[in-house]
């Protein structure tokens, strides 16, 4: 963080923002993230996260990036969507 407050990339007030969690979508912000590959890896990164609660235990130890990485933004989306509700449901 010191780098990119060095580098102008960040603000002393969006690095707080960050680390007490009012930015937590930084990635989804281009001015913040704007290369097209890293913003897919952060989507990728995020749907592992958000879907493993509902895997099963066999499914959760071989997820990997390249089984999510080609799914579609707004599939993705949508997934993601409809697995929180389903989640919340059920816990």
């Amino acid at each position: 963080m010191n780098e990119a407050i060095a580098d102008g990339q960040h603000t002393p007030k969006q690095v707080d923002d960050i680390n007490v969690g009012r930015d937590f979508l930084f990635y989804r912000n281009t001015d913040n993230v704007k290369d097209k590959d890293l913003q897919q890896l952060y989507r990728s990164y995020e749907f592992i996260f958000r879907i493993i609660p509902m895997l099963s235990k066999f499914l959760k130890k071989r997820i990997e990036l390249k089984h999510v990485t080609w799914i579609p933004s707004v599939l993705n989306t949508i997934i993601i969507t409809v697995n929180d509700v389903i989640s919340g449901l059920l816990y």
